[in-house]
């Protein structure tokens, strides 16, 4: 699992999409991020409208909210309306931030919660994809979210959380996924969630409105020798009543509020460009990095860049062209 890149590093600012009437948030100055040699980037940064991938609101109707946003080793503090990109993180000390998606879709940061937005890797999700397309992955290093995602059901769509080595993608649902102290746990509030091991794409437990995922790291460590029917009887179960009628439960069951399923009237941006930790392309196989590119519609040279960074590894790929989903089977996108 890579480590959360909080590294200062040399920034490049560009014009993206900074300019007219829309506001600009300034780093914290309290912020003094770990000195690290001035020519070890730990950062691509990238221009364009297609980096970015929703809107930040803090919940401040339900008390004190305390948040910030991690960007290419700054550190800012949340605001409403904060444009969020690829590659930030979000670090929720107190109370609850909401993070809109720029399709149908939130993502509820929960307090004492570290997320980084980052790109998918499961699924073939290239063909007829747009930068309308939801295509997102949020990682957790530690804390719980749940999040709704309204009519997934396009082959072009892809929304996954991830932790440590799990995985889990998520198709037209609302979820509940906490990560703390060793421990995984995913409730589903509708349709269905699948979870696979990150070094094996094949080894995979489905998870069903009303059903939860619940494991430990040692559990998940074991995958590997496991079948799927042993990991589906082990570690997935009943959801009990008094988790569905919870706060969370409910709001994961109603619709969307209104004021998240637009973009904000006054955006506010960094005073920066996004920037990509290099983490997250290092864990990309080749067929991946060019996905991402696509997605980003990333410029030859940042295109050279992506496909030039180190590799450890990268993800086993396998052939998820046909998912059984509530008894229907996807047969791939068309062309």
């Amino acid at each position: 699992m890579p480590m959360l890149a909080i590294l200062s590093v040399s920034i490049f600012l560009g014009a993206g999409c900074f300019g007219g009437n829309q506001e600009v948030v300034e780093p914290e100055s309290s912020f003094t991020p770990p000195e690290v040699q001035e020519e070890t980037s730990q950062y691509i940064e990238i221009s364009g409208d297609a980096a970015y991938v929703g809107s930040l609101y803090l919940l401040e109707d339900e008390g004190e909210v305390v948040a910030r946003v991690l960007r290419g080793g700054e550190s800012f503090q949340a605001v409403d309306g904060l444009q969020i990109a690829y590659g930030d993180t979000i670090e929720v000390e107190k109370g609850e931030a909401v993070l809109a998606y720029n399709q149908p879709g939130v993502t509820h940061i929960l307090e004492g919660t570290e997320v980084t937005v980052a790109f998918p890797v499961i699924g073939e999700t290239e063909k007829g994809q747009t930068k309308d397309s939801l295509w997102v992955r949020v990682e957790t290093f530690g804390g719980r979210s749940w999040s709704r995602i309204e009519k997934l059901l396009e082959l072009t769509d892809t929304f996954e959380v991830g932790a440590g080595n799990v995985i889990a993608t998520i198709r037209g649902t609302a979820f509940d996924f906490r990560f703390s102290e060793g421990m995984y746990k995913l409730v589903v509030g509708g349709r269905t969630v699948q979870i696979v091991h990150r070094d094996d794409f094949t080894k995979r437990v489905v998870v069903t409105a009303g059903q939860t995922f619940e494991a430990t790291e040692d559990d998940v460590a074991s995958f590997l020798e496991k079948e799927d029917t042993d990991l589906q009887a082990e570690y997935v179960h009943p959801t009990p009543a008094e988790e569905l009628t919870s706060e969370t439960g409910l709001g994961m069951i109603d619709m969307i509020e209104d004021r998240f399923l637009n973009p904000p009237e006054e955006p506010v941006f960094m005073p920066m460009e996004p920037q990509i930790p290099l983490w997250m392309i290092e864990e990309l196989n080749p067929e991946d990095r060019d996905r991402v590119i696509n997605r980003l519609e990333a410029s030859d040279e940042d295109a050279e860049v992506i496909r030039g960074v180190e590799s450890e590894g990268g993800m086993q790929r396998v052939n998820m062209d046909a998912i059984e989903l509530l008894g229907e089977t996807f047969d791939g996108p068309v062309e």
